[in-house]
């Protein structure tokens, strides 16, 4: 038998399907294996899922680590609407079985989903969750469905929506797996108001006074069928005592990803237009202790609202003097904007930035700047736009090779000279070989801030 270590260790590289069999192998077994298989509990609009997390708090609070919240939300849709989506899905399929059977499970789900919304016991089970568990290190917010597999009993007795029994012949179709199909799933995190993701959980963390090293975003797997995946900023709209104990929140974290959807022109505070919500940049200033720190924009070419950049609206005077890790993806600001948020940061490792465009200054200074102020070990610019002299002002500069990096390391030119970025667009002509792509900014998040 080995020794309790070891058997944590070797828990580590085991799949959770396969821990939950290795429990019943023996005691010792069991014991190793229970922290990894209850490190995290999965919570949902779905009464299920909130009483089977409940019973697993109950039992494994000092294990949990990870608390995912999911946003998935069934829209209502007409039943002609709902027959043409799973109709155009199955074009060799006469049957009405298949569309019958979706439509009615779907019509079950959406009622009781609605039940558990007006009845709030999402908020209820959440702020039970958030004050009972002691050990809780991460918030997911997500799209995700839950991904746990249950026998048939459990089933019956949690979560009856996944029983497969679709009377269509020879359907090897669970019964969730029937909506793929059609477009009735929809992201909480674009709805504004209450029902909102990161309105329910930083209202539940300000109730309980739960502080959390992290809080983070992803976003609908490929599989689903979710529509945009950005985060509508209405959502930090909260009343004064919330909105201040929400900032204690910010000042806990040390990790931060936050995918946001631009609003040019929607917002006003004190007669200014902005793309965001006034309390978003308050909370972002409030996250002194930040570490590490992503964030995408979507919208980023429409950004600019009397002369304000997105960076400004959501950045502007944040100082992160504890930042390692920054990724920025798809905003635009000007090269002062930048150094000011990045001279405070004296322990930056990395930056990515992606997509991004200068609306004055130059790349060029940018980089000599960051070069001499910081000692960057990574660096990726890569899909650049703005701050190009002429006659390669429309540039659009593709980090092809890592030729960024090499120059911050001491192993190459300032890339983006006016020299050196008009043999970039030579060798961008037809019939020219492209080199290594950049990595992405995606790629980097799960790099460098999992």
């Amino acid at each position: 038998m080995l020794p309790p270590e070891l058997l944590s260790m070797v828990c580590n590289h085991v799949p959770k399907k396969d821990l939950k069999t290795l429990r019943l192998v023996c005691k010792s077994y069991g014991q190793a294996a229970v922290s990894h298989v209850f490190d995290e509990i999965f919570m949902s609009f779905n009464m299920a899922d909130l009483r089977i997390a409940k019973l697993v708090v109950l039992r494994f609070k000092q294990y949990i680590r990870t608390l995912v919240f999911s946003s998935v939300y069934y829209r209502a849709i007409p039943d002609g609407d709902f027959e043409l989506h799973f109709q155009d899905a199955f074009l060799d399929d006469e049957s009405t079985e298949h569309s019958d059977f979706a439509y009615q499970r779907y019509r079950a789900i959406r009622k009781k989903q609605q039940k558990t919304l007006k009845s709030g016991a999402c908020q209820t089970y959440l702020a039970f969750a958030l004050s009972t568990m002691p050990r809780l290190k991460k918030i997911i917010l997500t799209d995700w469905r839950s991904s746990r597999s249950m026998s048939t009993e459990s089933m019956l007795r949690y979560d009856s929506r996944h029983i497969p029994f679709c009377p269509a012949e020879d359907c090897g179709l669970d019964a969730h797996e029937h909506f793929d199909f059609v477009p009735i799933r929809q992201s909480g995190l674009e709805r504004t108001g209450p029902l909102n993701p990161w309105t329910i959980i930083l209202l539940a963390l300000s109730a309980t006074s739960t502080y959390v090293p992290e809080i983070t975003m992803e976003t609908v797997k490929e599989t689903e069928y979710v529509d945009d995946k950005a985060l509508d900023t209405s959502a930090f709209r909260l009343p004064p005592l919330a909105l201040c104990e929400a900032k204690l929140c910010f000042a806990a974290l040390t990790k931060l990803r936050l995918s946001l959807a631009i609003d040019p022109g929607n917002f006003t505070s004190g007669g200014r237009t902005s793309c965001v919500h006034r309390n978003l940049p308050k909370l972002l200033r409030a996250a002194v202790n930040l570490e590490c720190l992503a964030i995408e924009v979507y919208d980023w070419e429409d950004t600019v609202t009397g002369g304000t950049s997105s960076f400004d609206c959501i950045l502007g005077r944040c100082k992160f003097l504890k930042l390692k890790s920054l990724i920025l993806a798809f905003f635009d600001s000007t090269e002062q904007e930048l150094l000011q948020l990045l001279k405070y940061s004296t322990d930056l490792a990395q930056l990515t930035l992606d997509g991004h465009t200068l609306t004055s200054g130059s790349w060029a200074g940018l980089i000599n700047k960051l070069r001499a102020k910081l000692s960057l070990s990574d660096v990726e610019l890569d899909q650049l736009f703005g701050g190009f002299a002429e006659p390669c002002e429309n540039t659009e500069f593709l980090d092809r090779d890592g030729t960024v990096e090499k120059f911050f390391l001491g192993k190459g030119p300032n890339p983006f000279t006016k020299e050196a970025i008009q043999r970039y667009e030579d060798e961008r002509k037809p019939g020219r070989t492209l080199y290594q792509v950049a990595e992405g900014y995606r790629s980097r998040y799960h790099r460098f801030h999992k």
